[in-house]
């Protein structure tokens, strides 16, 4: 089994402000950045300043749905999910090849701050296929 950090800059949101504000506070996103929205169906980019993609978890943890560049102003709704990730827009990495890969978010603490960090491990299956599940580590 390979293992890559992938998004070592995450957020976990889980206040309300927090979560209402979102990425409207940010001013730029990198393709290292990620935000978690744990039990949350939709997303709005309502004043936001750039697009962002947006990923889709069903209550186990897997990639049910990927939104490329969501554009500001609009509103994301999958009734199916239960997490959703916001990320760069137009991220790198192939997302839509992940649907089905089941991904596991974990928090460490260290002087009682939380640091976020996503990993990605591939386990081969068959001779040609690979499945990726993602965990967060902390990298601090």
């Amino acid at each position: 089994m390979t293992s890559t950090i992938i998004w070592p800059d995450t957020q976990y949101l889980t206040g309300y402000f927090s979560r209402l504000r979102g990425v409207t506070a940010l001013t730029e996103m990198t393709p290292l950045s990620a935000i978690w929205f744990p039990r949350c169906r939709a997303i709005h980019t309502l004043g936001m300043r750039f697009p962002i993609d947006v990923v889709a978890l069903d209550k186990e943890g897997v990639i049910i749905n990927v939104k490329r560049f969501l554009t500001p102003n609009r509103i994301y709704i999958q009734k199916r999910a239960h997490t959703v990730i916001e990320l760069c827009a137009l991220s790198p990495y192939p997302l839509e090849s992940w649907i089905g890969a089941k991904l596991d978010l974990e928090a460490r603490s260290q002087n009682e701050e939380k640091y976020w960090a996503t990993r990605i491990m591939f386990e081969r299956m068959h001779e040609h296929t690979t499945v990726a599940s993602v965990r967060a580590i902390s990298i601090r």
